[in-house]
């Protein structure tokens, strides 16, 4: 399921404000080097993603579960695993993870990364409800 999560920041630490390369680092030193972490040009959020595909309850033994959102969208792949850091302002970070692209692994990542940036950048996270 996808969901929103804002960090207010607070103080600016001494390592400066966070930026798209910062968090990019941060995803990369988290998540690992299969994942990649690049900035939209056209939007300038960061999106954060890897090949691996998204899995779904019970998709062994139902198949036709493996992709929910083939009939909604036309997929014909599974879609991969991948979540996006919006800057709102300088003073709110958003990590979303949309539906289409979001599994409960996803979810759990993305909460974890939530809380890392936060942490380090001395941010308050308004949680999904």
């Amino acid at each position: 399921m996808g969901s929103d999560r804002y960090i207010t920041l607070g103080k600016t630490p001494e390592w400066g404000a966070p930026t798209p390369e910062k968090l990019a680092a941060v995803a990369i030193d988290f998540l690992g080097d299969r994942w990649t972490a690049k900035v939209r040009e056209d939007t300038g959020c960061l999106v954060v993603q890897c090949d691996d595909h998204n899995t779904y309850h019970l998709a062994s033994e139902r198949p036709e579960m493996w992709n929910p959102y083939i009939v909604m969208r036309g997929d014909t792949e599974p879609t991969t695993r991948g979540f996006e850091v919006w800057f709102d302002s300088p003073e709110v970070t958003r990590v979303t993870t949309r539906s289409h692209s979001c599994d409960d692994f996803t979810s759990c990542l993305a909460r974890r990364y939530t809380e890392i940036i936060a942490n380090w950048w001395n941010g308050e996270v308004e949680w999904p409800g």
